[in-house]
């Protein structure tokens, strides 16, 4: 009874004391707030405008942030201008250095202005950004025309010539007409879609050929991609948001320098936008955001990516088991030869950078020469069409994902169809390209190339063994042995074969004590040609 009687008596404490408290903080609530002098209120304003964002990108993602007094850096920090959290956070701290810096607190209304010049500075930021990373901060309206005036009367051999002028690397010439290929796909709707990712080990030329076709109009040059580029969420405190960059791609080429930032994020975010394009592909992708609610747009734009080896090696198999809408182009490493070659000329040549630059503006302009032209339909021949077929059922095959720990489990395979309308627009596009009505055996072997490069390295380095008589028996089959004496590991070549006889790619003769492997009769002659540099100047 005691017990009971202390807590009820402690209660009746509080509630006096909260009551007394209540009574204090009602007084103060009454009494008005210390004006402040004009001088204060001046000073305030003047430091609230002060914020400085760097330029400069920092790690992950994130950008560099000072916050000034009077021309003095106050409070530093490194932020992400597209989190709401992060933005919030950098905004707390100079406040709080702000106050520190003055000696006092600061009114409500001077910390709102400090939110809201912050969230101006990222919102301007962002803009700017997706402003500047297209070409000479060209709009991707399609009605702007180009700042750099583009040239008449180019040819494609002029193109080459310039190109070679430049860059070592024979293969590079494969590089740009599959680019121009791609990028006048773009207005071709009536053709299959093509985005094509080119491979190659860095500072092999790859990028540099593929920024030649920047300066035309219908193509959107980035340097590279982000997990939220097509779709922002983002919204500033007056409800607004830059403009989404897939609003404006229809009819455009998207063209990305370098892939690698995106693809060596976090899985998550890799697999989230590459889920995303499987959608975009499609014709249509909406996104559901907590701050804009739901947005949709359908656009229909090629496509082309440069990236190194190892920057896509982890992904592949994500983007096989989602049915890659991507075509790849390896590009072979340069021999000593042409390593040699290309020093020299930087070494050697005072105005490398001008021709850098001209082979741009030949490229463009040729480029948009074809886009401006009235182009012929061209059908393939009955041969084409079946070695397009056969094509198609190979790569379809060669970039299944096997089910489960073992070929003996299955495997899922992708239809051929997508592919064949892929590789049929490949072919037309390069005909076009050479300004031709028909398709010929150089526009034929290219899409060899590209299919050859889209199925998986490892597959692909046992079919490239039968490009070589050396590797082969006399019946021209290819044993575990001459996999081991091409640098295999024995059992991984037996591996890899039994896969390719399970996928029927190649066949298996059982009748010799060391079993062969040959491809089957539809695949031979895709698998077994080598591939060698093209004379793509001197082309017929």
């Amino acid at each position: 009874m005691k017990n009971k009687e202390r807590t009820i008596k402690d209660e009746q404490q509080n509630i006096g004391i909260k009551r007394r408290n209540a009574q204090v903080l009602t007084a103060s609530a009454s009494q008005p707030a210390p004006e402040m002098q004009p001088s204060e209120r001046e000073e305030a304003l003047a430091m609230t405008l002060q914020l400085n964002l760097d330029l400069k990108k920092g790690a992950r993602d994130r950008h560099v942030g000072d916050f000034s007094k009077d021309g003095k850096v106050i409070f530093h920090d490194n932020f992400r201008i597209d989190s709401s959290r992060s933005r919030k956070n950098f905004a707390d701290g100079c406040i709080k250095a702000l106050e520190h810096e003055i000696g006092r607190p600061l009114p409500p209304a001077e910390k709102k202005k400090i939110y809201e010049v912050t969230e101006k500075k990222c919102l301007d930021e962002i803009s700017r950004m997706r402003a500047q990373s297209t070409i000479n901060n060209q709009s991707v309206n399609p009605l702007k025309k180009p700042q750099i005036p583009l040239l008449k009367n180019v040819s494609l051999a002029d193109v080459h010539w310039a190109r070679e002028d430049i860059i070592s690397s024979p293969y590079c010439g494969d590089v740009m007409e599959i680019a121009l290929a791609t990028a006048l796909n773009a207005k071709r709707s009536e053709d299959g879609l093509l985005w094509q990712l080119v491979i190659g080990e860095p500072s092999t030329g790859k990028t540099e050929t593929v920024m030649g076709v920047k300066q035309e109009p219908i193509v959107t040059f980035l340097d590279s991609l982000t997990d939220k580029a097509f779709i922002t969420g983002f919204v500033d405190g007056n409800g607004n948001s830059p403009p989404d960059l897939l609003k404006d791609l229809d009819g455009k080429c998207l063209t990305i320098k370098d892939l690698a930032p995106l693809f060596s994020s976090r899985e998550k975010i890799v697999k989230g936008v590459l889920g995303a394009m499987v959608s975009i592909y499609d014709g249509s992708y909406a996104r559901q955001t907590g701050t804009r609610q739901r947005i949709e747009y359908e656009a229909r734009f090629s496509f082309i990516g440069c990236i190194t080896p190892q920057g896509i090696q982890n992904h592949q198999r994500y983007m096989r088991e989602m049915g890659s809408r991507f075509l790849f182009y390896r590009v072979p490493p340069l021999t000593e030869h042409e390593e040699k070659e290309g020093m020299d000329r930087i070494m050697n040549d005072p105005i490398r950078k001008d021709k850098i630059e001209h082979y741009r503006l030949l490229c463009s302009s040729y480029l948009h020469q074809l886009v401006d032209s009235q182009l012929p339909a061209i059908i393939p021949t009955l041969d084409q069409k079946e070695m397009l077929q056969n094509t198609a059922l190979l790569v379809s095959r060669g970039r299944a994902v096997g089910i489960g720990f073992s070929s003996d489990e299955g495997f899922q395979k992708e239809g051929p169809f997508r592919l064949l309308s892929q590789f049929k627009a490949l072919a037309i596009n390069l005909a076009h390209t050479h300004q031709r009505s028909v398709i010929t055996a150089h526009e034929m072997e290219l899409v060899r190339r590209v299919a050859l490069s889209t199925i998986p390295p490892n597959r692909m380095s046992i079919l490239a063994l039968f490009q070589n008589p050396s590797n082969l028996t006399s019946t021209n089959g290819l044993t575990v042995t001459g996999c081991k004496n091409a640098g295999m590991a024995q059992t991984t070549a037996q591996e890899l074969l039994d896969e390719l006889v399970a996928l029927e790619i190649l066949r298996k003769d059982t009748s010799q004590k060391a079993h062969g492997y040959t491809p089957v009769p539809e695949f031979a002659e895709i698998v077994s040609w080598p591939v060698d540099p093209l004379d793509h100047i001197y082309d017929p």
